[in-house]
């Protein structure tokens, strides 16, 4: 007798999964298995081979793993791209609170990970550690943290000096504001020459050194104005003390605004002659004594027009291309049949550097009106060059 194996054939492919079994003949039972990160979905985990070459049961799929809603922080915003396993949350803290822990958490076969974090109000480290100091304040609790608003003071030694702000905040960012400054040994200044033109201003008899952090002030002849020097960790700010000169000004041909100005000082002047002009627009000032430029007046003038021969001129009073003074006038002929294009033939050079109009000839006008005829009229508008008369009966 022979017997036949009965087949059942692959029972398919577990799409994000994998089935054990070798053998796809009666009576075996494969089943079935999803990688991690998904899970079994369907009635039949496993199926068998049947009599009739069928497999019993129905083919499971593997559908991804999702976590439920992200743990709830408090005081804090969550971003959250999906839930879907592999993907990420972020926690971000409400203004005035710190995190503590981790701010990503994971969806990991079905749960969050790490463990979420917490959201606490904002506080400062102790400063002590960081000012060689004194500080006057008190913490707000035994871990020696301060909260948000908190002000501190600090205070140096006796024979030390404080670099930096007396006091400082404590931030909504867990930072200290001002800077934590810090306390220095004073290092005093030798009382430096000055130059022959000044002298001190208040100086003590016998006084040899400036303290660290002191300052004396100077004046130089033809000056108002107090200058100090500054004594800062042994050095001389600004280093060496100096006096600048004034500048007195004076010009046959220039206004200025006043005959003296102080070092740095902006210089203003107009010209004397209504016929006159700067010929600079630079910001002249007074530098130690001098002008860093010399004022410049000129006399206003204007281009007699080249080539005016162009416009139907025959003959000028003053060659093409001449210069000629502010009030000064040249006049022009036109061709025979041209006239002036304005009543007058004399061009005005005026304080502006421009001439009154342009020389310029246009055909001449009509000097009369179109002739009267017998039992009509005439009708007109004008008696220029080019215009046209027409008559029309009674």
């Amino acid at each position: 007798q022979i017997i036949i194996a009965i087949d059942c054939g692959s029972p398919g492919i577990l799409r994000d999964g994998f089935l054990s079994g070798e053998r796809f003949d009666y009576p075996n039972i494969i089943a079935f298995f999803c990688n991690d990160g998904f899970q079994l979905i369907g009635k039949d985990i496993t199926r068998a081979c049947q009599e009739n070459g069928l497999w019993s049961g129905t083919m499971p799929i593997c559908q991804k793993k999702s976590c439920s809603t992200p743990p709830i922080v408090s005081y804090s915003e969550i971003i959250q791209p999906d839930r879907t396993t592999n993907e990420t949350v972020q926690y971000i803290c409400q203004d005035g609170y710190q995190l503590h822990g981790s701010s990503m958490l994971k969806c990991i076969s079905s749960e969050w990970q790490p463990t979420p974090p917490t959201c606490e109000p904002t506080t400062c480290n102790d400063p002590e550690p960081y000012f060689n100091g004194y500080i006057e304040s008190l913490s707000v609790n035994d871990s020696l943290k301060y909260a948000v608003n908190s002000i501190i003071t600090f205070q140096c030694p006796m024979n030390m000096t404080l670099r930096g702000s007396r006091i400082s905040k404590c931030q909504i960012n867990g930072t200290w504001l001002p800077k934590i400054p810090k306390c220095e040994k004073p290092i005093p200044c030798a009382i430096p020459g000055l130059p022959r033109n000044a002298r001190y201003v208040h100086l003590r008899p016998f006084m040899q050194k400036i303290p660290d952090g002191s300052h004396l002030e100077y004046m130089c002849e033809n000056s108002q104005h107090r200058q100090r020097i500054l004594c800062r960790r042994g050095k001389i700010l600004p280093k060496k003390p100096r006096c600048y000169t004034g500048c007195h000004v004076d010009n046959e041909y220039v206004n200025f605004s006043k005959t003296f100005y102080r070092h740095r000082e902006n210089v203003y002047y107009t010209c004397k002659n209504n016929n006159s002009l700067s010929l600079k627009n630079e910001t002249i000032r007074c530098i130690n004594g001098n002008l860093t430029d010399q004022p410049i007046c000129q006399s206003v003038k204007c281009i007699v027009p080249h080539m005016l021969f162009l416009r139907n001129i025959v003959n000028t009073t003053i060659p093409s291309g001449a210069l000629i003074e502010q009030d000064s006038s040249f006049s022009y002929t036109c061709i025979d049949g041209y006239q002036p294009s304005i009543e007058s033939a004399i061009v005005t050079c005026l304080n502006d550097s421009k001439l009154s109009h342009h020389a310029q000839c246009v055909p001449r006008s009509c000097k009369e009106h179109p002739p009267v005829i017998t039992n009509g009229r005439t009708i007109f508008h004008s008696t220029k060059h080019g215009s046209i008369a027409r008559y029309r009966c009674f």
